[in-house]
């Protein structure tokens, strides 16, 4: 019995530092991305404190927040990156589009299927969703799309 409680934990402790890393690198790429797309001079992305899987970036010009293969118990599958909060200043000038092209390229690297949206409940992200093919999922306000999908649509 301790000798499967050890593996278990071994294991769950190996996840936590993969997933740790994975989060790591997807704040680098984000941090790469910002600074070329926007011009920043520094690396604004960070880990969040409470969560070794989100992601946050914030300055007047954008608010983005990630989740990196979210808990199941959030009502995500896994493999998914989720955006679970998104706000450019300059609206309908392709900020959007970018940032999801950017997701989208990452995705391989990272193994995610698909890219969630989370809790989108305004009439501008929800047309972005569902320009972009995204789909209901699960609890309202949570929309998804295969990167094979967006791949396509996005003529990656």
């Amino acid at each position: 019995m301790i000798i499967f409680f050890n593996k278990r934990l071994n294991k769950s402790m190996e996840n936590l530092q993969k997933l740790r890393e994975e989060a790591n690198g997807v704040c680098a790429d984000l941090n790469s991305y910002l600074m070329s797309e926007f011009g920043c001079e520094a690396p604004l992305a960070y880990i969040t404190g409470h969560r070794i899987n989100n992601i946050c970036a914030y300055t007047e010009d954008f608010d983005i927040y990630l989740a990196c293969r979210p808990v199941r118990r959030a009502g995500w599958d896994e493999n998914i990156l989720v955006i679970a909060r998104i706000g450019f200043k300059k609206q309908r000038v392709g900020n959007g589009t970018t940032f999801l092209r950017f997701l989208v390229r990452i995705s391989d690297k990272y193994g995610y299927e698909r890219i969630g949206i989370e809790c989108a409940t305004n009439e501008q992200i929800v047309g972005f969703a569902k320009k972009y093919g995204f789909e209901c999922y699960e609890k309202e306000g949570d929309w998804i799309a295969s990167v094979d999908n967006l791949k396509q649509l996005l003529e990656l």
